[in-house]
């Protein structure tokens, strides 16, 4: 978290007291009506991480499937090649890699979410789509000035979340989350700031309204039957 608290604190620099307010409250916002925060208020213990959930190297099942692909390797004739490339830590690298990857999944992030229903609604992943452009406007302006900060946030946060050996695991990315709301209220503050027209501003508005309130509608009409059939 000191990571994310330098990049935010770097990104208030050169802002004013007002515009410094302003971003606050809207980032407070999008944190407040991201479905990763209603699921996390509705099952609290659900999103407490145990030691047990950490990614076990020595698994059975895992040294069982690197043990086969290591006699298939020899099979095929690589032989000490195949001893390098397929061994206990080349996997745990590739697994872990591809647990980081699923950081940036879209299915993840916007209509899935975790694996468990007490983890996500199944139907919003844990933050909003209609916030993805912003997102990626906060991220392409903050790059022209602080690209190494923003990018080492966005990987260092990814890759928190791989080191457990759930696949799509919700707890350890929250601080993933708050980034991308963080990005997107940098998105915001230049959208609306700027010289678009209000036109736009105000359909893009109508949208996120709309957005939340189809969220709001899922989480108390039918995400709760979701959590009892299962």
């Amino acid at each position: 978290m000191i990571l994310g608290g330098s990049h935010i604190s770097i990104c208030f620099i050169d802002m004013g007291k007002k515009a410094k307010t302003k971003m606050v409250i809207i980032f407070i916002l999008l944190n407040l009506i991201s479905p990763w925060f209603w699921v996390l208020v509705k099952n609290p213990m659900d999103f407490v991480i145990s030691k047990n959930q950490l990614y076990q190297i020595s698994n059975e099942r895992r040294l069982y499937e690197v043990n086969t692909f290591r006699g298939e390797a020899t099979q095929h004739g690589f032989g000490l090649l195949g001893k390098l490339t397929v061994n206990k830590f080349t996997w745990v690298f590739k697994e872990i890699l591809a647990r980081a990857e699923e950081s940036f999944d879209s299915y993840f992030l916007f209509f899935k979410g975790d694996l468990n229903v007490k983890r996500s609604t199944w139907v919003f992943g844990p933050v909003l789509w209609v916030l993805l452009p912003m997102a990626l406007a906060g991220f392409l302006t903050l790059t022209k000035s602080r690209k190494r900060m923003v990018i080492c946030s966005v990987i260092f946060f990814a890759f928190l979340g791989s080191f457990f050996e759930q696949h799509y695991f919700s707890p350890p990315k929250i601080p993933l989350f708050i980034l991308f709301n963080w990005l997107a209220t940098y998105g915001m503050m230049a959208f609306f700031s700027g010289k678009t027209k209000k036109s736009f501003k105000l359909l893009y508005l109508i949208l996120v309204i709309f957005e939340v309130s189809r969220f709001i509608h899922d989480f108390y009409f039918h995400y709760p039957n979701r959590i009892a059939s299962q």
